[in-house]
């Protein structure tokens, strides 16, 4: 019985040894690289007030992206044309966005 006591005793007083030793490396270790690494700026956390409340919007513009995305991200265009060829213009204030098969084929940036 005073075997098992003592083995358990044993046991006890490593695993505090153990987790005083991890808790001085985790310490060290925040001290050495506490400089190295930037803090994170909270604006880039904060979603932009013009932005819409939804997580999936996003304010960029790729080749392939659905008309469903565009709307969402930029709103309804101020103007849309069709073509001839089957595509559509759609005119923001700032660019104009071609769009084929429902599906962004380019992009001009007004100056």
């Amino acid at each position: 019985m005073m075997t098992f006591v003592f083995r358990w005793l044993r046991g006890v007083i490593a695993g505090w040894i153990l987790a005083l030793v991890f808790a001085m490396l985790k310490r060290v270790l925040e001290r050495a690289f506490r400089g190295a690494t930037p803090p994170i700026n909270d604006h880039i956390k904060r979603p932009r007030p013009s932005a819409p409340h939804n997580d999936n919007v996003i304010d960029t513009i790729w080749i392939g992206m659905s008309a469903a995305q565009l709307q969402t991200a930029f709103g309804h265009p101020h103007r849309q044309e069709s073509k001839p060829d089957g595509t559509y213009l759609w005119s923001y204030p700032d660019m104009e966005v071609t769009l084929e098969r429902n599906a962004v084929k380019g992009w001009t940036r007004k100056v």
